[in-house]
């Protein structure tokens, strides 16, 4: 039953380990994404993945983040659940879920400035469709992977959510290989 919304999925892997997290929606021929957290910003916020005897990093991680938060420099987000009500609603037309995502996307685009530092922003949210996907799997772990754009895309969905993935890919019209 389409649309399908799948919410905190990590994205980006890099070196075992995924940079962030956001919404991964599935439509008829479209998958969208839309970032909402900065893993990576967090671990480091956090002090890193500290060993036990290094408490002091992640106290010091959590008093850095209170100080971001207090001068109003911490990482933006994208509520998940209050965007997706805003956008659409249950017995609307699933175009009018496309359209508002797409406007979305392209709204997005607009707010990238000359003086964004990149290093601290969340991408753009992605919009894939089925004609510029190829080789879709999902594997044991429900690592969703495909390639499209010259690139090739993670999903960590969880292997408790891949039936309902691959449900939701197959009904919208993606060719899933499931291993």
């Amino acid at each position: 039953m389409l649309p399908a919304f799948f919410h905190n999925i990590a994205y980006y892997k890099i070196d075992d380990r995924f940079s962030f997290s956001g919404d991964l929606i599935i439509t008829p021929g479209i998958i969208y994404y839309f970032p909402h957290t900065d893993l990576e910003q967090e671990r480091i916020y956090r002090g890193g993945e500290s060993e036990s005897g290094f408490l002091g990093l992640q106290t010091l991680g959590d008093l850095f983040s209170k100080m971001l938060t207090h001068f109003d420099l911490s990482q933006p987000t994208i509520g998940s659940k209050s965007w997706k009500t805003v956008m659409w609603k249950w017995g609307d037309p699933i175009e009018v879920l496309q359209y508002r995502l797409d406007a979305l996307i392209a709204e997005s685009k607009h707010k990238i400035t000359d003086h964004s530092d990149f290093s601290s922003t969340l991408p753009i949210p992605s919009r894939f469709a089925a004609n510029s996907v190829r080789q879709v799997t999902i594997d044991r772990g429900g690592m969703l992977t495909f390639e499209a754009f010259y690139d090739q895309h993670d999903f960590n969905i969880g292997a408790e959510k891949k039936r309902d993935l691959q449900a939701a890919l197959v009904e919208g019209g993606f060719a899933v290989r499931m291993f």
